[in-house]
């Protein structure tokens, strides 16, 4: 008879134990994976990132301290680590890997007049790359404009030039690769360089004095030159504005219009810009008489309102977009966020102040008054303690 039930038995028990292991077992050990899934998420999202959870590259900041009584400048990464430690007077942004910076006032000069990368204190100017190399050295009568797309441009002023001379006063202007240093021709004519951003820059001729009595002077006609220094679009505005999507907002004949890259009549503009602001990433921002913002962009389309509580900052930063990213603060609370481009408030207004987006960080001041970093997630990277 035991015999007999054996199998049996063991029929039952296979059967039991599948049971369990399909209805009770696999369920909890799966309600016990979500539960640690789940805090484990929200430690990540309560938390700075860190290098060690965002292996991301390197966005260098700069960053001073004072060091002898001297205010001294350098750059750390998104995560608050010092990459290249505090040696300069001044710490310009970096831009596809090349910063331009100021020797110390102990090693440089002091002008009576000097002002921020201004003339007359070229020779105390570098260029740096990410490691804090030294890249190029100014001399006495240069002036650095800008670095970027891997080229330096810069205003070339007379010998015995009035200190703080503006550049109408420059005789030349050059570019330079970084890359390797050298020096590319450009048209004799050409009196100022602009940045380059997608292979291009804005160039003005020499200028033509007005008032030689009181040297006051104004630059001609504006246009475009390629990174082989020859003109792209040939220099006929009597203003020119930096290429965004692929168009460029020119003046001629008192009227304002778009470029394309061919140098064609894309259309008028028909937007009334704000406090000399200029599209970026194809839209700007427009101010109603009631007081509300709204998007626009190059046709004149109304691509989002900002809510009434909401207001921009067009007139306290250089442009409007970065990075995705619009800055903009609650009238109620006077707390700062961020919206996209379609208008949606990505990052919520919760910090004191914040700044521009670059190279996807930007530079925020917490509800506790901390300097901090932040990603276009709006999560925190770095927070100073």
């Amino acid at each position: 008879m035991l015999l007999y039930l054996h199998p049996i038995f063991n029929q039952a028990l296979a059967l039991l134990n599948s049971f369990m292991i399909t209805k009770i077992l696999l369920p909890s050990l799966l309600m016990v994976s979500l539960f640690v899934a789940f805090k484990h998420q929200i430690k990540m999202e309560a938390n700075p990132l860190s290098e060690d959870t965002k292996p991301i590259k390197n966005v260098l900041i700069a960053f001073s301290e004072t060091i002898n009584g001297e205010k001294l400048f350098g750059y750390r990464n998104q995560y608050g680590k010092v990459i290249i430690k505090p040696r300069f007077s001044e710490g310009g942004d970096f831009r596809d890997g090349y910063a331009k910076v100021k020797k110390p006032i102990k090693e440089g000069k002091v002008y009576k007049y000097s002002h921020k990368f201004d003339y007359f204190d070229g020779e105390d100017l570098l260029v740096i790359n990410e490691a804090g190399e030294v890249i190029i050295e100014g001399k006495d009568n240069e002036s650095f404009v800008c670095q970027s797309n891997g080229f330096l441009s810069k205003d070339v002023v007379p010998k015995g030039s009035k200190p703080g001379a503006y550049s109408a006063h420059a005789t030349n202007a050059e570019i330079v690769d970084l890359k390797s240093g050298k020096t590319i021709p450009l048209p004799p004519e050409i009196s100022y360089v602009d940045c380059f951003k997608n292979g291009i820059a804005v160039v003005a001729l020499k200028p033509e004095v007005i008032n030689p009595s009181i040297e006051v002077e104004q630059l001609s006609k504006w246009g475009y030159i390629g990174k082989d220094g020859k003109y792209k679009i040939e220099p006929i505005y009597d203003q020119a504005e930096d290429f965004d999507n692929g168009v460029a907002l020119v003046k001629k004949d008192n009227q304002d219009f778009f470029i394309n890259y061919q140098g064609k009549k894309v259309r008028p503009n028909t937007v009334k810009l704000l406090g000399g602001q200029v599209f970026s990433e194809g839209l700007t921002m427009v101010e109603s008489p009631l007081g509300t913002f709204k998007g626009v962009n190059i046709y004149g389309e109304t691509v989002f309102k900002l809510p009434k509580n909401l207001e921009c900052l067009t007139l306290t930063l250089e442009r409007d977009f970065a990075d995705g990213r619009l800055p903009v603060k609650d009238k109620k609370t006077a707390k700062y966020g961020y919206v996209d481009r379609a208008g949606r408030l990505v990052i919520k207004t919760q910090f004191k102040s914040v700044g521009l987006f670059k190279n996807g960080i930007a530079e925020v001041v917490t509800s506790r008054n901390h300097k901090a970093y932040i990603n276009t997630a709006g999560e925190i990277t770095w927070e100073e303690k």
